[in-house]
C-alpha cells in the first residue's frame, strides 16, 4: 500500500508539472448552450484540481460522519444494556414484596446467641457488613485521629 501510494503520489506530480509548463497558456473554449466560456488549460486544471478536493474532503466528512453515528449506536446499545443488567439487579435485591431489602442486625446464627440482637446499627453505607459494632461494645477515643481509642 505505501509502494501505491508513493507511485500515485509521484504520477500527481508530474500530471501537476505538465499542466504548468505545457501549454498552460493555450486557449480553450466550453460552449454551454447559451454560454461560452474562453479560458487557458492551466485553469481548467486548477478547476479540476479544486473540484477533486472538495470532493475528497466531502468524502471524507461522510466517513467520519458514519464512524460517529456508528460509535454512538454502539455505546446507546452498550448503555441500554448496562441499563438492563442494573434494573434486573435491582429487582433481584427487592425480592418478591418489591420493597428494598434492609438491614436488621446479626441473626441468632451469626452471633452463636439464641436471640437475634436487632438493636446494633447497620453498617455505613459502602461498609463491609463485618465493620458493624457488635451489641456489648462501646467506642471512644480522643477524636485526635491517633489511633488511641479503645474498643
Amino acid at each position: 500500500m505505501l509502494a501505491l501510494g508513493i507511485i500515485l503520489v509521484l504520477v500527481a506530480a508530474a500530471v501537476i508539472l505538465a499542466a504548468v509548463f505545457g501549454g498552460a497558456t493555450e486557449p480553450v473554449v466550453f460552449e454551454l448552450g447559451a454560454f461560452e466560456v474562453r479560458t487557458n488549460t492551466f485553469t481548467v486544471f486548477i478547476t479540476g484540481a479544486l473540484t477533486v478536493l472538495v470532493l475528497v474532503g466531502g468524502l471524507a466528512l461522510i466517513r467520519s460522519g458514519v464512524r460517529r453515528a456508528g460509535r454512538r449506536r454502539q455505546e446507546k446499545k452498550e448503555l441500554n444494556r448496562l441499563a438492563g443488567k442494573l434494573e434486573q439487579r435491582e429487582s433481584v435485591d427487592r425480592g418478591p414484596t418489591g420493597s428494598a431489602t434492609t438491614w436488621t442486625g446479626p441473626t441468632a446464627a451469626s452471633t452463636g446467641s439464641s436471640t437475634a440482637d436487632t438493636s446494633s446499627t447497620p453498617p455505613a453505607t459502602g461498609a463491609p457488613a463485618d465493620t458493624a459494632p457488635q451489641s456489648g461494645t462501646t467506642e471512644t477515643g480522643t477524636g485526635t485521629g491517633t489511633g488511641t481509642g479503645t474498643r
